[in-house]
Order: C-alpha cells, then structure tokens, then sequence
C-alpha cells in the first residue's frame, strides 16, 4: 500500500451514477481477469487502481467516486469520507 495524492487539477469532477454497459458479460457469473491491483490510502481517502492509466475524470456520487480513464473506462475507484479505524481495517485486511 502506498499513500497517494491525487492532482485534481487535470481531473474532470462529474456529479452522478455511472451507467454502466454489461450486456456481453451476462452469459457468465464470474470473470477472472489478471491484473495488478493497487490500493492507495490517503488523509481521508482511498484509491483502488486497477489500471496504471491516467485518471481524467470522476463521477462522484456522495463518498464513492469512479475514475475513468481518456477511454471512458474505469480504472478506478475513490471512496473518500474515510475515519482512521476504517483505513487500519482496511490496511489489516490487506497484509
């Protein structure tokens, strides 16, 4: 786990629910996909990256954000309002 700090000033803050397209995955109940799973914890927040792509936009709804990518695909997820108990669960759970 690495602390972050996430430089907002080339982020898109976009306020809502994402919609998101599910249609080719519903033949299936589960989908393993390999890939590198990054947690970042901050002051207040947590970053959940999985994808080393560049963060461009946020739809953020209430303490839950979902980073997108210049591609519109979320390679993120940003839950912000976090208190420090929550944050040591958090951090005990991924050791």
């Amino acid at each position: 786990m690495e602390s972050f700090n996430l430089d907002m000033k080339n982020v898109t803050l976009i306020k809502g629910v994402p919609n998101f397209q599910v249609e080719e995955y519903n033949d299936q109940t589960y989908i393993d996909e390999k890939s590198e799973l990054n947690v970042y914890i901050g002051i207040d927040n947590v970053l959940i990256s999985f994808s080393k792509n560049d963060i461009v936009s946020i739809i953020q709804n209430d303490t839950v954000g979902f980073a997108l990518d210049k591609n519109k695909m979320v390679c993120g997820i940003i839950v912000s309002g976090m208190l420090e108990h929550e944050k040591k669960i958090l951090e005990d759970a991924l050791k």
